[in-house]
């Protein structure tokens, strides 16, 4: 789950995608600007992404649910965050319409990481186990969460280098069933 859109997340991004070839699914900023607030439209986006990363992960294949990588500015303060909000509540939507349990889960970006916490997987208590890499929590999600027993990474935007996030999954991968790719 990657949120954030600042200059190292994004090298981040580049980097994993590169290294891992995850099947990749992007919320588009600029698409849910197009659709507005129409209910039906915002509804069969989320839900469209949603049963298409469960089938993934139903093929435990590597997925990677992202936002754009260019931030997208409202015509004022109130408007910019008004698309944030609008491209966190898809963020947390399509998380919370996924029926597959995943192995584990990174939230990339302060924000993202809490919201789908929070929202999306309900881990209201978890152990924290350590550091997957520096400076990124690997938490264990708590037996009321929505996946009891859930390895999470906490991985804040503007944390490690290029290769950071990518080392980060490919330590989730061999310690969760599956050999890095």
């Amino acid at each position: 789950m990657m949120g954030s859109y600042v200059f190292t997340s994004t090298l981040q991004f580049e980097h994993l995608v590169k290294s891992l070839q995850p099947e990749l699914f992007e919320v588009s900023v600029p698409e849910l600007i197009k659709i507005g607030s129409d209910p039906l439209k915002v509804s069969l986006f989320i839900h469209t992404l949603a049963e298409s990363i469960d089938q993934d992960l139903k093929n435990d294949k590597l997925v990677l649910l992202y936002s754009s990588r260019n931030l997208v500015s409202g015509t004022d303060r109130e408007k910019s965050l008004d698309i944030n909000n609008q491209v966190a509540y898809c963020l947390r939507q399509i998380v919370s319409q996924v029926q597959c349990r995943p192995r584990y889960v990174i939230g990339k970006g302060g924000v993202t990481s809490h919201e789908i916490a929070a929202f999306s997987l309900g881990i209201h208590k978890a152990l924290v186990k350590g550091q997957i890499v520096p400076g990124v929590p690997l938490w264990l999600a708590g037996e009321n969460s929505r996946f009891p027993g859930l390895v999470y990474g906490v991985f804040p935007g503007n944390i490690g280098g290029p290769e950071s996030l990518t080392q980060a999954v490919i330590r989730f991968e061999s310690n969760n069933s599956r050999k890095p790719r």
